[in-house]
């Protein structure tokens, strides 16, 4: 007898989040009155990863807290086919994992912490894996790097049950609200 009936597959879940997050992303420029380029006009230049994130936020995870959960995703890891080219300290609320496909598209998945259950294309508990594609939740994710996603929830996944710590992060929706006009590609 097959699961199939009975659960729903990765790419069914992938196309469910991508629709949600699109009316999601939707409803956002619809109850705001105007598009980003207009908030960036008014609130003068975009806050770009790698700047210092204020106050609050500004002493970045120490390499030993960034070790400690990453475990073995590193530079020149692999994570569902994928080479992992970089993993940057906390920026901006989250932490960026820079990636390259088989094909030698490069993308980029952030680690945020999780505010609901189904946020981000990858989970742990407590923490959720956005694919960084400049969508705003309004584009299709890449399968290659939505199973790369996938892929990372579940090595931080396995991290938190061996004990791993995670740093101090925002969630997705925190995020953007504090830093509204923030570009989060690295």
């Amino acid at each position: 007898m097959s699961h199939r009936n009975r659960t729903t597959s990765r790419r069914d879940a992938l196309a469910a989040l991508g629709a949600s997050a699109s009316a999601l992303a939707a409803a956002r420029v619809v109850l705001s009155g105007h598009g980003r380029a207009e908030q960036a006009k008014a609130k003068g230049p975009a806050v770009r990863a790698g700047e210092v994130d204020g106050p609050a936020l500004e002493a970045s995870a120490s390499a030993a807290e960034l070790a400690e959960l990453m475990g073995d995703v590193r530079a020149g890891s692999t994570l569902a086919r994928c080479r992992v080219i970089e993993v940057r300290s906390r920026q901006l609320g989250g932490i960026a994992v820079r990636m390259e496909t088989p094909a030698g598209v490069r993308f980029q998945l952030d680690v945020l912490r999780a505010c609901r259950d189904g946020d981000g294309v990858g989970r742990a508990p407590g923490l959720a894996v956005h694919v960084s594609n400049g969508g705003d939740g309004s584009k299709r994710t890449d399968e290659v790097e939505g199973l790369a996603a996938m892929a990372l929830g579940d090595a931080l996944a396995r991290r938190l049950r061996e004990g791993a710590r995670v740093p101090e992060l925002l969630t997705f929706e925190e995020r953007a609200r504090r830093y509204p006009d923030g570009i989060f590609d690295v």
